[in-house]
């Protein structure tokens, strides 16, 4: 398990690895390995809402009459205590947000679809909506695929990215022309900027889901592999106080 957001006492932020099993609930394991990984941060199942994932950026915001399963959403934000918010991953970056003056916390499934659709924008929006200063807001960037595994098709770039098609977020493929290497984080970072975070309070990582199958699942790497499917759970959710 990887804990994020250690300065703060009030808020449990963490992400499972490979050791702690398939979480995705396809998986015939799957609700036993979550339920075994809830137990381990102290918190019921029942306090545990999902987001479910369409690679888009749409964010809910979680209240005491949502339901558990928050379907074709890509990021979840709560004031809440005791409400836990989660996503899964496997290459796309978990991204977690805390305030903690409002005491509010969020969570991005961030992919580059989400990303480049501005799932980040939008989830501190729905913060400061919820009554967040921007400036207090804290952010923590967990594992994903890194630069040097991210291989994107220039004609993607130009059609699908927008204006983060720029040359400061891809590096050329040298044996393979027409091929790009995609930061995906350093977008995530640029927009975490733009939103006006200040980014002593953002924490990236160095850490790369892809280049560690020791400790990650990778749904690139592991592609053709009978754990192509299987995802990390990261979540989020403040404690009561």
């Amino acid at each position: 398990m990887m804990t994020f957001f250690d300065q703060f006492s009030d808020v449990l932020s963490v992400l499972s690895l490979r050791d702690d099993g398939p979480m995705n609930l396809t998986h015939a394991s799957g609700q036993e390995n979550r339920n075994r990984f809830f137990s381990s941060c102290h918190i019921s199942p029942e306090r545990v809402f999902s987001a479910g994932l369409v690679h888009g950026n749409s964010v809910s915001v979680v209240g005491e009459s949502s339901p558990q399963n928050i379907d074709r959403m890509d990021a979840l934000v709560t004031r809440l205590p005791e409400h836990y918010l989660s996503i899964t991953v496997a290459d796309c970056y978990p991204v977690f947000f805390y305030a903690p003056s409002s005491r509010i916390v969020g969570i991005a499934h961030a992919g580059w679809r989400g990303v480049v659709s501005e799932v980040i924008l939008r989830t501190f929006d729905q913060m400061v909506a919820l009554g967040a200063d921007v400036f207090d807001i804290h952010v923590a960037i967990g594992p994903g695929i890194s630069q040097p595994n991210y291989i994107f098709e220039h004609k993607t770039c130009v059609v699908s990215f927008g204006r983060y098609c720029r040359d400061h977020y891809f590096v050329p493929v040298k044996d393979r022309p027409g091929y790009m290497y995609l930061n995906l984080q350093k977008i995530i970072l640029d927009q975490c900027t733009e939103a006006g975070v200040s980014m002593d309070h953002v924490d990236g990582t160095l850490m790369c889901t892809f280049a560690d199958p020791d400790r990650f699942f990778s749904a690139r790497r592991d592609s053709e592999e009978e754990t192509s499917d299987d995802r990390m759970i990261a979540l989020i959710g403040l404690r009561k106080s």
